[in-house]
């Protein structure tokens, strides 16, 4: 068989492939806005799937993402939140492209309500032949993230929570502008949630936390000033004579925590007390037992 006739049929195979390979995957096309009537924001509100099979995108769809925003606010979701919400509800990304926009912003919207108006034809004047060009609906207006917060009054005796405004990455840490108090949907929320800004402000998030969510203890933490197998500097002082060596630690630590390192040249861990990012100082030497 000469080398061109090889060439060719190496050529169609590796096309045939390419072109299977592309066809299974289907593609998710996220909108630029939503406009919600319940409780929940499903992965229907945020896309549109196209060249999928209904047995797969129909129940898909229905996929529960998040809690949706209260009355006259909205709150965002990018293309990476998103990526990463799927991700938790063991979607394999492998099968999608994702294409439009980048991000999506929510709206809630009141049953029975209209978001925009839609230009029908019987609101249209026909073309008539004196008429140099044809009519042309007016474009349908995009729900946009301009209507003021109403702030109401809230009784005293009613227990406010920390809620967050967006979704928050697992390793994040959290800002002034990512949460806010709002009032607890129950008791039990009440009795959970962190009820105090100051307390999860400058934490990080142990976990990707959902945009409108009561933030607890087991969303949060200090932020994480070594990392297991970072390598760390361990200092020691004696007598007014600092020891500084290299390390490997063994646990995540925040400030002032203490954690177990292995030092350079050793085999047997010491404890140590985090003082700094990737620093310790140390506080008690000996194997751990």
């Amino acid at each position: 068989m000469q080398l061109a006739t090889v060439l060719r049929i190496h050529a169609a195979f590796f096309l045939l492939l390419a072109a299977h390979f592309s066809a299974e995957a289907a593609e998710m096309h996220q909108r630029s806005h939503a406009a919600v009537t319940g409780s929940v924001v499903r992965l229907a509100d945020v896309v549109t799937c196209n060249g999928c099979a209904d047995s797969i995108s129909t129940p898909l769809l229905k996929l529960e993402l998040m809690l949706a925003p209260g009355a006259e606010r909205s709150l965002r979701i990018s293309r990476q939140e998103l990526q990463q919400l799927l991700l938790l509800n063991d979607v394999d990304l492998n099968d999608w492209h994702f294409k439009g926009a980048e991000q999506t912003i929510i709206v809630r919207q009141k049953p029975g309500s209209v978001i925009a108006a839609t230009a029908t034809s019987d609101a249209m004047p026909l073309p008539t032949a004196q008429d140099a060009s044809p009519a042309v609906p007016a474009p349908i207006a995009a729900p946009v993230d301009t209507a003021p917060v109403v702030q109401a009054e809230i009784p005293s005796n009613v227990v406010r929570v920390v809620n967050t405004i967006r979704p928050i990455s697992k390793g994040e840490l959290v800002k002034e502008s990512d949460v806010e108090l709002i009032p607890a949907k129950d008791d039990r929320e009440g009795a959970r949630a962190y009820q105090n800004l100051d307390e999860v402000v400058g934490k990080e998030a142990k976990r990707l936390i959902p945009a409108n969510w009561a933030v607890d203890s087991s969303y949060v933490q200090p932020k994480q000033l070594v990392k297991r197998n970072d390598i760390v500097t361990i200092r020691a002082k004696a007598a007014g004579v600092t020891v500084t060596v290299s390390g490997i630690a063994k646990d995540d630590g925040a400030a002032g925590e203490v954690v177990t390192v292995v030092p350079e040249g050793s085999k047997d861990p010491i404890l140590a007390r985090v003082t700094g990012m990737r620093e310790l100082e140390v506080f008690a030497s000996g194997p751990r037992y």
